[in-house]
């Protein structure tokens, strides 16, 4: 379709606009969540609803190891 009216389609006006990429979307703070959950299962560490063993091995997955 000639949108541009130089009877051409998809001209060069038209190219560029399409090949804009918007920028990363914005996150919250690096690392946010993990606290989070590192704080939760210390909380239940404590509570001694988590063995030393359980707290450790989660502890080692929420820190990538």
């Amino acid at each position: 379709m000639d949108l541009d009216g130089d009877g051409r389609v998809g001209s060069a006006t038209n190219v560029g606009a399409a090949n804009v990429v918007a920028g990363p979307a914005p996150q919250g703070a690096p690392g946010g969540d993990v606290v989070g959950q590192l704080e939760r299962l210390a909380a239940l560490h404590r509570s001694g609803a988590l063995t030393d063993a359980e707290f450790a091995a989660q502890k080692a997955r929420l820190m990538g190891g």
